[in-house]
């Protein structure tokens, strides 16, 4: 699901999703047709789209994991190369 059906989703015009979401109405329509890429997006701004989507939970969880330092572990087993 993209910015733009995350914002659809709930019935929201983009001045509504922006102001939720803590950005200007303008890097919210950059996101949404590709000029701008979301991968690029800082993650407490993915965190606060996910929340103005309605995605709270998610988005708590994933912060919570971040700060206790319980998120995805990189592999450092070579023998695995």
């Amino acid at each position: 699901m993209g910015i733009r059906e995350l914002r659809e989703d709930k019935g929201l015009k983009q001045p509504q999703f922006a102001e939720k979401a803590g950005v200007s109405q303008q890097r919210l329509s950059e996101y949404e047709v590709g000029k701008r890429p979301a991968g690029n997006m800082k993650l407490d701004t993915a965190l606060e789209m996910l929340r103005a989507g309605g995605h709270a939970r998610l988005a708590n969880n994933v912060a919570r994991l971040l700060i206790e330092g319980n998120g995805p572990k990189e592999n450092t087993d070579d023998s695995q190369v």
